[in-house]
């Protein structure tokens, strides 16, 4: 047999992260679609318990410090008041997961689903701030 040919990185199974998501979070009727890959890839998880965005990051961008710190911003923010996507607890009250790929160990965090529409120009929406 052939052994795992090394990778940098890697797109995770939508199918494989529904599971992860209904075991951690314990969401019912889960479906989950990849969207875009940048810094880190994100998801769009559906569910009969509401909308989500699930967030894996590359360990080369995002270290687990740098997401831990990220994760206590918006929640500052969110306890603020002011209107931002936050990080989602699981059954167990952790925001971050740990995900063996096969480049190594990556993270991810759920996160609330902001509803809203595409800015394509800041030209469009002058009450934006800049």
């Amino acid at each position: 047999m052939m052994p795992t040919f090394p990778a940098t990185y890697s797109t995770l199974c939508p199918t494989a992260l529904s599971s992860i998501i209904v075991e951690k979070y314990q969401l019912r009727n889960v479906g989950c679609k990849f969207l875009v890959r940048g810094v880190g890839d994100t998801y769009l998880v559906e569910s009969s318990d509401g909308r989500f965005i699930l967030r894996i990051y590359r360990s080369s961008h995002r270290s687990l410090p740098q997401i831990k710190e990220e994760v206590k911003l918006l929640h500052a923010l969110q306890q603020a008041g002011v209107s931002v996507s936050y990080p989602v607890a699981d059954i167990l009250g952790d925001t971050i997961q740990t995900l063996v790929a096969i480049e190594g160990e990556r993270h991810a965090v759920l996160f609330s689903y902001a509803p809203g529409h595409v800015v394509r120009s800041l030209d469009d929406h002058p009450n934006v701030v800049r």
